[in-house]
């Protein structure tokens, strides 16, 4: 059974997902063997099951093979599609800071995408870990 609300907010938030993969639309066309107005569509909020499918399965694979990489798409689906209620807005804000970091350093081709990736991701973490040490002290601050 396919969770269409899960369907939609991968939808509404293809275009970040597509930028914290470093992913151009052409990229992720070729990927999975379909043409760039396909992807164009997705971006505009236009997708069909098996073509979802496709590309989840693709990121999925990505995150798998090439998990240092890959670890600001899978905060990115983490937080926007998948458990979007376990994340502040501030966290998903930051997510979505260093996915447009990320995308516009890959476009210089002189960057490597694994150092990249990786001065990416350990600000992202830092971020993250601060605001989850803020929420968590707010917490016990308001702990009945």
């Amino acid at each position: 059974m396919i969770d269409t609300e899960l369907i939609k907010r991968f939808t509404k938030n293809f275009t970040l997902l597509r930028k914290a993969a470093g992913w151009t639309e052409d990229d992720i066309a070729k990927k999975i063997t379909v043409s760039r107005p396909t992807i164009a569509n997705i971006d505009k909020g236009k997708i069909t099951v098996p073509i979802y499918m496709a590309i989840r399965t693709q990121m999925e694979t990505e995150i798998f093979e090439n998990e240092k990489e890959m670890e600001l798409l899978k905060y990115a689906l983490d937080a926007y599609v998948d458990h979007p209620n376990n994340y502040t807005p501030a966290q998903k804000k930051e997510i979505e800071k260093k996915a447009n970091i990320y995308s516009s350093a890959l476009r210089n081709k002189n960057n490597n995408r694994k150092e990249v990736a990786t001065i990416v991701f350990v600000s992202l973490a830092a971020v993250l870990g601060t605001i989850a040490a803020a929420v968590i002290t707010t917490w016990r601050k308001n702990k009945p």
